[in-house]
């Protein structure tokens, strides 16, 4: 590609958003960070550390004693914010896929419905099938299939004002 604007509309299967991002990069070396599209520039923290690292390498280059303080850390992908735990997801992340999933309109959502051991009544009528548990049960979980989220994610080009929202979802996640 030419340009880098191109290079956001140009899909592939097989590169990823980190692809995208050192592409992206390269195209900043060559034109300038102005001369990236907003698309590109107006990421969640992107500025900030880029600002920053420019500042800091002008100043060097002059020789100058300024310091700037610490140095914003990178922004993180969505990919690398959905990075599952242990355990998998958790609250923030399933909740932040859920969110991205139906904003798409990606067809990864699944249910799970969890019953424990005991005695169970099947009841059939015309609104459908019911089974009927004793007590109080929270057995209804509605999830996203991660597999196929992270597919959707990796192909799917994505709005910047959607990007922040689930950004911000995920952010202070460990927290």
């Amino acid at each position: 590609r030419d340009k880098c604007g191109e290079l956001l509309n140009f899909r592939h299967p097989l590169l990823t958003e980190q692809d995208y991002l050192a592409a992206a990069i390269l195209f900043a070396a060559r034109e300038g960070w102005l001369g990236l599209p907003l698309e590109l520039r107006d990421r969640p923290d992107l500025l900030d550390a880029v600002t920053h690292r420019m500042a800091v390498m002008a100043q060097q280059k002059a020789g100058t004693k300024l310091t700037f303080g610490p140095v914003p850390p990178r922004p993180e992908s969505l990919r690398e914010l959905f990075k599952p735990g242990p355990r998998g997801w958790n609250k923030k992340q399933r909740d932040a896929a859920l969110a991205l999933t139906r904003a798409c309109g990606w067809d990864n959502i699944q249910t799970r419905i969890t019953l424990g051991k005991g005695k169970y009544h099947l009841e059939v009528d015309g609104r459908g099938m019911h089974i009927l548990l004793d007590g109080e049960a929270k057995a209804v979980l509605t999830e996203v299939d991660r597999d196929r989220f992270f597919s959707d994610l990796a192909e799917a080009p994505l709005r910047n004002s959607l990007e922040k929202k689930i950004s911000g979802m995920l952010r202070h996640r460990h927290k």
